[in-house]
């Protein structure tokens, strides 16, 4: 009965037997009980047990229907049937008489009627409208506007009612821009022609979603006895029915083969009315809260502005009615918890965790969560609902700023981090607190409501990191300022100093020369410390750029060879090697390993060749250079200190320099904030101090 062979020249009797044949079912004739007689049943196939369909076919609803199913009902008896049917092929069944099929064993039933219940189509359609019911998305539901053709402003979700009971055989198309909410609207429609389909399943024409379906289901659409709803887009293996519910992104002109059908624009929602559907219905308190967070809340008004997502907020804000407000980021993370763990309650675990992955990446990264090539496109899509992807149309519309265009939606990103941070340390693997800055405020609230104990847990570590910045944080302003009070402490005794030699006479001066030098020593030592603390607790901008070394150690050599003639230095540098890193920084660094090592060569006694020798070498992605020297060496008790600031082992006296300790934790410090790291070599038989960095690459 396709439509085409089937149906032209069948009797009513094949006609039935094919709905029944193509549904699963077994049919046989037997030969009747009454002389010249032929029964017809139909067996299900499937299952343990197979129940049996005694059935009949009645042209048109007998006049007295009463009278009719008596005898139906004792031939069912008699012929040990599960139940039996008189299968009405014209016309309608009388308005005061309803199929019951789940109560009665005997019925008269419409041929539509038949097709629609052995499809699935009737099943389908009562299943969506429960589950719709059961979410509450029926109350939830915001009505949008949408522009006929000739312009005209309309309800789309009435109008599509309007076509479907019209019976018009021409298609429907609703068009409008991605993520104006067309899947919402058509969702409504579907549900409420399924309400009408419950209340009176003879005369109302049911709305499903496009899909493949058995041969009756086909036959069904193409009888016109139900309407498919399908996107442009999807690729469709059947011959399409007549008259159909058509999808698209489209906003233009529509393909020549569509011209024919009826097109309905659907509108963004305007500001006002998302506000105003949001507040309706909630207490006074409520609607405020919602309102502060609207206005102050740029990630959470990003949720609002997503039409796809709006009935699932709402019920998410909806959800707080009657609860204790708190500060307002409190009432924020139990709306937006509440409306992901909605939005993601299909998620099977491998999804949830591909999420949370995601969501620790962009975190790291910050940026906020968005589309992800390694989830399905159908997981992507309910996270295109959690998220802010149609940000130009947003923007325009909504007046958010350039600034928060860029990023994906923070709230939903922190919540999934938050989730993530919950399995990994009820796993036992604690360390994540400690691998990114966590927590930030709002993954904090979502570890709050998601794992309690966690979130304690976090909230003491970050204590003691928040103590220990604190505490850094004085001693560095206090260095600061120590430094350049010392500053000036010694520049002002150098101009008296220099003011008193000018009143002395030169017999004076000769005779106080060993002092006086010695007041010059102690100045420039102070000076020196000054700057290399100011260094130290003032660690510059790093802007990274490739460095070729060999063009930035040459100059430190030259300038270090000027003030110590007497060492021999050895350059071994390959030609071309560069480093990702600071100019100024990397400078710094080499300038304290250099100058170390040459006034280690330069002032030791009992060396007769004093040397320096410079390496560097590319080791996998990073760069090593080496600065050897055959000086006196680093004590075994002093190699884990030198590094901490004002400790030194270059004391002074008999011309030699005084350090001030700083050069070393200079070089350290600066070389952690480009990435690289600096340390003391124990193995070479000289001193070796080395620098590794990220080598450059193009």
């Amino acid at each position: 009965m396709s439509g085409q062979e089937e149906t032209g020249g069948a009797s009513p009797e094949q006609k039935v037997a094919w709905l029944f044949k193509n549904t699963g079912h077994e049919v046989s004739q037997v030969v009747g009980l009454e002389p010249g007689t032929v029964d017809h049943f139909a067996t299900v196939r499937a299952g343990l047990v197979h129940p049996r369909t005694y059935w009949k076919v009645w042209g048109t609803c007998p006049t007295n229907l009463d009278e009719a199913l008596q005898p139906l009902e004792q031939e069912r008896q008699a012929r040990q049937a599960d139940r039996a049917l008189g299968v009405i092929m014209r016309g309608g069944l009388p308005a005061d008489y309803k199929t019951n099929l789940e109560g009665r064993p005997t019925n008269a039933i419409t041929l539509r009627r038949l097709a629609l219940e052995l499809s699935g189509i009737a099943d389908e359609v009562r299943n969506f409208t429960r589950q719709y019911e059961e979410s509450g998305k029926h109350k939830l539901y915001v009505s949008r506007r949408g522009r006929t053709q000739d312009g005209s402003l309309v309800d789309p979700v009435q109008e599509i009612e309007s076509w479907v009971r019209a019976g018009t055989q021409r298609p429907l198309i609703i068009t409008g821009p991605e993520g104006v909410g067309k899947d919402t609207v058509i969702r409504h429609a579907i549900y409420r022609m399924g309400v009408a389909f419950r209340e009176d399943i003879e005369t109302t024409t049911p709305l499903i979603w496009m899909r493949y379906r058995n041969p009756v289901g086909t036959e069904s659409l193409h009888q016109g006895w139900a309407v498919s709803v399908r996107r442009e887009s999807s690729p469709v293996d059947m011959p399409l029915p007549p008259r159909e519910l058509i999808i698209s992104n489209k906003t233009g002109d529509l393909p020549e083969e569509m011209r024919n059908a009826i097109r309905i624009e659907l509108l963004p929602l305007e500001l006002l009315e998302v506000e105003s559907w949001f507040r309706e219905g909630l207490p006074l308190e409520d609607a405020e809260q919602f309102s502060a967070a609207h206005g102050r809340v740029a990630a959470f008004r990003k949720l609002v502005a997503i039409p796809a997502g709006l009935t699932l907020l709402r019920g998410a804000v909806h959800s707080q009615t009657g609860r204790a407000h708190g500060p307002l980021p409190e009432w924020v993370a139990r709306v937006v918890a509440s409306y992901a763990n909605r939005a993601v309650r299909s998620f099977d675990h491998d999804t949830l965790s591909t999420l949370e992955h995601a969501a620790l990446r962009q975190f790291a990264l910050n940026q906020g969560l968005s589309w992800d090539e390694k989830l399905s496109y159908e997981d992507n899509k309910t996270l295109r609902y959690l998220n802010w992807l149609t940000t130009k149309q947003a923007r325009n519309r909504y007046g958010l700023g350039a600034e928060e265009q860029h990023f994906g939606n923070t709230l939903i990103r922190d919540y999934f981090v938050a989730r993530r941070i919950a399995s990994e340390v009820r796993a036992g693997r604690p360390e994540i607190l400690t691998r990114y800055q966590f927590p930030q405020e709002y993954v904090l609230l979502f570890l709050a409501i998601i794992a309690p104990e966690v979130a304690a847990r976090a909230t003491a570590d970050r204590s003691a990191e928040l103590r220990a910045t604190v505490e850094n944080e004085v001693e560095r302003r206090l260095q600061l300022t120590l430094s350049h009070m010392l500053k000036r402490s010694a520049g002002a005794i150098r101009s008296h100093l220099k003011t008193l030699k000018k009143r002395i006479s030169s017999e004076e001066a000769d005779a106080l020369q060993y002092e006086l030098t010695r007041i010059e020593q102690e100045l420039t030592f102070q000076s020196e410390l000054a700057e290399q603390t100011r260094l130290l607790h003032e660690v510059p901008e790093m802007v990274t750029e490739a460095l070729a070394i060999e063009e930035l150690i040459e100059p430190i050599i030259r300038q270090q060879k000027e003030g110590h003639p007497s060492v021999q230095c050895d350059l071994q540098l390959p030609s071309g090697l560069r480093v990702r890193a600071s100019r100024n920084g990397l400078r710094e660094v080499l300038s304290c390993l250099l100058e170390n090592a040459f006034q280690a060569t330069a002032y030791a006694e009992e060396l007769s060749a004093p040397r320096v020798t410079v390496k560097a070498e590319r080791v996998g992605d990073t760069v090593r250079i080496d600065i050897l020297d055959n000086g006196p060496g680093i004590a075994a008790k002093d190699r884990e200190r030198i590094f901490e600031p004002y400790v030194t082992t270059k004391k002074g006296g008999e011309g030699k320099p005084m350090g001030t300790g700083m050069g070393l934790a200079i070089a350290r410090r600066y070389a952690q904030h480009m990435g690289g790291r600096v340390g003391l070599d124990p193995d070479r038989p000289e001193t070796c101090f080395y620098v590794q960095l990220v080598a450059w690459k193009d």
